[in-house]
């Protein structure tokens, strides 16, 4: 392994099984950046964090990923 490939690729090339960072709910998510969770969903819908909305329609359940979230959130 070269010294600019993440760990992660040393996992990929010894067959072992790397697992994904798991999605959050906005309670967590509200927890991680010291905000309420009512906000959270509202930057989520006005596209101003990093978010995946699952289901149809108007009521959408919202999840997150915190590595996504960590650098891209608005301060103030």
């Amino acid at each position: 392994m070269r010294a600019s490939e993440p760990p992660i690729c040393e996992a990929r090339e010894n067959n072992e099984s790397v697992s994904p960072e798991p999605f959050v709910d906005d309670v967590l998510a509200a927890k991680f950046l010291s905000l309420t969770p009512r906000r959270i969903k509202n930057m989520a819908r006005k596209g101003e964090i990093p978010a995946h909305p699952i289901g149809l329609g108007q009521r959408k359940t919202w999840r997150f990923r915190l590595s996504e979230i960590a650098g891209r959130a608005p301060i103030g």
